[in-house]
């Protein structure tokens, strides 16, 4: 199973669950039978004896079939708390049975979310092609159209906000990069090496954008290293080439080959014995 090191327990099973149904998607079943399970533990330990008790009440009980119901109940609420301690304890093993399924689960979660978050895109520029994407003035806002416009701005931005956040629950599964890069939208290794630093600037930008699976985001950004270390490569050669034609260079290297060959002329002058 999944093991994250240094994460508490934090009721991920829940969290994943709700950011899924907020972008508008089932969590994998893997995350649904973690919060199924947290649900039994919750009943299992809050049993309400009190309401026991008035619904016997109500159907006029046997005072003694009452005592011995009460009885019972004592017992099931001392098991109730040890339930109450396990489910403490348990939480961070729900927690990775959540997190492993979703791993497991990314590439169809992407899947499913991608269509909703092209939708929510191309509804966002049609608005912003509109009335833009800063705060219209209240004069412009009186007017319905517009209001209506603006409306679709701030829908389509909480959106995507959900959408970021299924991503971001994707990456702290070990899915992708840790944090968020613009390698998970971006399509091509040029839009990359000149992207918005967030998702609603590249909104904004108009450059093609979709939601990345790991694979994916990890090819795009492995083609702008590469292409990071060729322009790199032809700096450095480009800038051996200027030393090596530069004229204080080369006079320089002229003058030392020149005493370099004095030297030796010397030294076969001399011959041996003189050497000697």
């Amino acid at each position: 199973m999944l093991n994250l090191p240094g994460v508490r327990p934090d009721h991920a099973h829940r969290t994943i669950t709700q950011h899924c149904a907020d972008a508008g998607i089932e969590a994998p079943d893997g995350v649904r039978y973690a919060l199924d399970i947290d649900a039994v533990l919750v009943i299992a330990s809050t049993p309400d004896p009190e309401a026991d008790l008035r619904a016997g009440i109500a159907r006029r009980d046997d005072p003694k079939k009452l005592a011995a119901a009460l009885t019972k109940s004592a017992a099931a609420i001392a098991a109730a708390d040890r339930v109450g301690q396990a489910r403490t304890t348990i939480g961070r093993d729900l927690d990775m049975v959540a997190r492993q399924a979703l791993h497991d689960d990314a590439d169809q979660v992407i899947a499913q979310l991608r269509p909703i978050f092209d939708e929510t895109v191309a509804a966002a520029r049609a608005a912003v092609d509109v009335i833009g994407p800063d705060t219209p003035d209240s004069k412009m806002l009186r007017r319905p159209h517009l209001k209506a416009l603006w409306d679709q701005v701030g829908a389509t931005r909480n959106r995507l906000s959900a959408i970021q956040a299924v991503r971001t629950d994707l990456a702290d599964c070990a899915y992708g990069t840790p944090t968020e890069d613009p390698s998970w939208y971006v399509t091509t290794t040029a839009d990359l090496e000149h992207a918005e630093p967030d998702l609603w600037a590249l909104v904004i930008a108009g450059v093609p954008i979709r939601l990345n699976t790991a694979a994916e985001s990890a090819a795009i950004a492995a083609d702008r290293d590469r292409a990071e270390a060729e322009r790199l490569a032809l700096h450095e050669a480009r800038k051996q080439r200027d030393a090596d034609n530069d004229p204080m260079v080369r006079a320089y290297r002229r003058e030392t080959e020149r005493a370099r060959a004095q030297a030796q002329q010397r030294a076969a002058l001399q011959g041996p014995q003189d050497a000697a």
